[in-house]
């Protein structure tokens, strides 16, 4: 960005998937942002339901994030959003509409997933391990075995 340059903030409407289980209170698994002037929405659910689902559950809560994403496609955001808003069950239900300011609908998604999402860290499928630059720079042998730091 140039100097002086102003930055443009758009609007968009977040709202929070909420999964409701048996004997627990609901729990937020995903952020739906809400790009109403081109009728876009953006989605972010967690991955790890068989952490906090049974295994009939967690099987359909896995197809959920792909089931979302096509429907918007099919429907357009709006639409979606305000048939979730309506039909939502008792297992799955969204939160009301919060209006956000933004710059960046990709990296707002992220930060507020991070924020308001808990999910367990399932190696290499959410998280990689970290290694020094030592291990990147060939310290991958025998005498240079690599651990991961974090």
């Amino acid at each position: 960005m140039a100097r002086g340059e102003v930055l443009a903030l758009e609007r968009a409407e977040c709202l929070f998937l909420q999964v409701a289980l048996p004997g627990r209170p609901p729990e937020n698994a995903g952020v739906l942002l809400l790009d109403g002037a081109r009728d876009r929405l953006y989605l972010r659910l967690r991955r790890d339901w068989d952490s906090i689902a049974g295994e009939e559950e967690a099987e359909v809560l896995e197809l959920l994030e792909d089931d979302l994403k096509q429907k918007a496609a099919e429907m357009g955001g709006k639409a979606l959003v305000e048939y979730l808003e309506g039909n939502a069950s008792n297992l799955v239900r969204v939160s009301a509409r919060e209006t956000v300011q933004l710059a960046d609908f990709e990296a707002r998604l992220n930060r507020l997933y991070r924020e308001n999402v808990t999910p367990r860290v399932l190696e290499f499928r959410t998280h990689l391990p970290l290694y020094s630059l030592r291990a990147a720079a060939g310290g991958l042998s025998e005498e240079h075995e690599a651990r991961a730091e974090d």
